[in-house]
Formats: C-alpha cells, structure tokens, sequence
C-alpha cells in the first residue's frame, strides 16, 4: 500500500489544454474554471497554446511559488506539466491531475476520478501520493542540435512501434474513445 499524506495548498497553478478531446475544447472552459474556482479560489488559469507550451506554463508556475500544478487534460498535458515541474529551478511542487483527455490512462492507474467535481475533491482534499518518475535521453531530435534530448515520464515511455501508434493517435479526426478503434 502506498501511503497517504494530506497538505493544504494555498499557491494552485492550472494548467489547461484547452483542446483536449473529451472536454468539447475552448466551449467547456468556463464550467471547468468556475468548478476550480470553487475548490481553488485563488488558482491561476493558463491555457496552453500547443503542444510544449505546458512545460514552459509549469516550469514557470513552480519557479513562481506555486505548491500545486495541476495538469487539465489527458495523457499528453499530464507529461508537459511533470517535465515543467521537475526541470524548475527550486523545489517541485506537487502535480495534481483533472483528467479530461480521451485516454487518461495515467489518472486511471491512479483512481483519480473522471468526474470533474470528484477529481477536484480528491485535489482539494491535499491527499499526497509518491509516483516513480522516469528518465529516458535519445539521440537529438532536432538535427540541427548536438545535444542529446532528455525527456521525464511518469506514465510509460516507449519507442519504435508504440511511439507511431502514439503519433497516429493524436493526428486522429474521430475524437473520444472511437478514435482509438478507427
């Protein structure tokens, strides 16, 4: 059993990917932040405006005090937000996760709820668990950069085959879970 701490947060950050599938996008944005705003009433709400711009909204978070980070989204935003954290300068604050991406299977493994109202009790409850985190270096991935790329994981890392499917996955038309049989 892994055990369980509670914390009260005062400084919450959340992250937002405003695209994630399951959520409807930009049109359930305000329900999402008026239910936040009720557990967290002095969060701070960034929306990302594409893929990366997470790492640098956590990193930032974190650099500026926050104690919470939410990550609000799926699979994707969840790796973002936990290699902005831990690639601040300082201490990391805690990662909290609302799942709203298709997927979410991270939150799964977790028993985070997909329920907003329930996920947000579970944050707001200051419930801590310990995650293993994992550190994967590859071969540069701009060709233009001698520097090998180094990436945190939280959920699984894969390659080769996994990662096409992963790609294939978020080029998809058909949102929700079809998107995953098509």
């Amino acid at each position: 059993m892994i055990p369980v701490t509670g914390q009260a947060f005062e400084r919450v950050h959340v992250i937002v990917n405003a695209r994630s599938r399951r959520r409807g996008g930009a049109a359930a944005l305000a329900p999402l932040r008026e239910a936040v705003g009720r557990a967290f009433p002095d969060a701070v709400w960034s929306p990302t405006s594409g893929a990366g711009h997470a790492v640098a909204l956590a990193r930032d978070a974190a650099e500026n005090g926050a104690d919470l980070v939410v990550a609000l989204g799926g699979d994707g935003t969840v790796n973002e937000v936990a290699n902005g954290v831990l690639t601040a300068a300082g201490t990391a604050p805690v990662l909290g996760i609302l799942p709203t991406g298709s997927g979410s299977d991270f939150a799964r493994s977790l028993a985070i709820p997909r329920d907003t109202a329930a996920a947000l009790a579970v944050l707001a409850s200051g419930r801590l668990r310990r995650i293993d985190v994992g550190e994967i270096w590859c071969a540069p991935l701009d060709p233009a950069s001698p520097a090998p790329a180094g990436r945190f994981f939280v959920n699984v890392a894969g390659c080769g085959a996994s990662a096409r499917v992963t790609e294939r996955v978020n080029r998809r038309r058909i949102p929700g879970r079809l998107g995953y049989a098509v």
